[in-house]
This record gives structure tokens, C-alpha cells and sequence, in this order.
């Protein structure tokens, strides 16, 4: 098939050149990521700066997360154009942006951001002792509670992507 009609993912290039032995190549494809990304980061980067100015409860929370999801789409997608990237971060990359987006949606219809998610959550908070940024994965089960019967699973000091993206 040509490669535009193919779904982004990884697959496996078969090469072969006259009598030499048959080669098997890995492949990601990112083109329809590529198309929107730089677009879409630059809209979570834009919302994250007007945050600063929105009373919202939990403001500073809010404020680092989207610090954190600007310097992790950055980085990451800055890997998928250098070809250093592998799936798992290519699939960060797609889960950020709709953690994002659906973040941004919420705030702006007035909701509670954070009310009823479940998935893998990246988010982060500003330590109080020294003022670094500190990122966090948490995961929800899709039966999540919040009476605390629902075990959940939360990585962070620099484990985050190594644990949870690594299998």
C-alpha cells in the first residue's frame, strides 16, 4: 500500500536487493501526527499561559501540568523528528495531546478537569521545597472510585516514562 494511506504505527519494511538476503527493516510512521502536532502543542502551550490570569480552583496545579505537558511534547516530538524516538514515545506523544486537549475543553466548559478521568494520566506539580517541577504519571482503572476501594498506580521521581512506557 502507499505509505499516505497507511495508518500511523510501526511496521515492518521487507527490503531485498538482487541475490543478497531479504532484510526486515522496523518502520514508524508519524505522518498524520506530523501533520497537526506543532499546531496542537502550540495551542496547549497557549492555554497554559492563559491560565495564569483565569481564577480557577486548583490554579496552581493546572498551571504545572500544562508546564510539564509543553516541555514533554516539546521534547518528545523534537525525538520523533530526529528519528530517536520509539513507539512508546510516539504513543505519549498522541496521549498528552488528548489529555490536553479534553483538559482544556473541560476548564473551558467549567467543569472540574480532573472529575471522572481514568487512563494514564501525565501531570506534575511545583515542589514547595525547591521549587523545581516535579513530574507524574497516575493511572486510573477505567472502574476507578474515588471512595478509595480502586487501587490506582502513580510513578514519579524520574521512573514515570522508564516504568510505565517500557512494559
Amino acid at each position: 500500500a502507499p505509505l499516505r494511506e497507511l495508518d500511523d504505527g510501526q511496521y515492518i519494511l521487507r527490503t531485498q536487493w538482487q541475490s543478497a538476503p531479504a532484510m526486515d527493516v522496523p518502520l514508524l510512521l508519524v505522518g498524520r501526527l506530523a501533520a497537526t502536532v506543532e499546531a496542537r502543542i502550540a495551542a496547549i502551550e497557549r492555554f497554559g499561559a492563559q491560565l495564569a490570569s483565569m481564577e480557577l480552583p486548583r490554579k496552581d496545579a493546572l498551571l504545572a501540568d500544562y508546564e510539564h505537558a509543553a516541555g514533554f511534547l516539546r521534547t518528545a516530538w523534537g525525538q520523533i523528528q530526529s528519528g530517536t524516538a520509539d513507539v512508546p514515545t510516539v504513543a505519549g506523544v498522541r496521549r498528552t495531546l488528548e489529555q490536553y486537549e479534553l483538559t482544556r475543553q473541560r476548564i473551558l466548559e467549567g467543569h472540574d478537569p480532573w472529575a471522572g478521568r481514568t487512563g494514564d494520566l501525565r501531570l506534575a506539580f511545583r515542589s514547595r521545597a525547591t521549587g523545581r517541577l516535579e513530574p507524574y504519571r497516575l493511572v486510573l482503572p477505567d472502574t476507578y472510585r474515588t471512595d478509595g476501594s480502586t487501587p490506582v498506580f502513580m510513578a514519579l521521581n524520574g521512573t514515570e516514562d522508564r516504568f510505565l512506557d517500557r512494559g
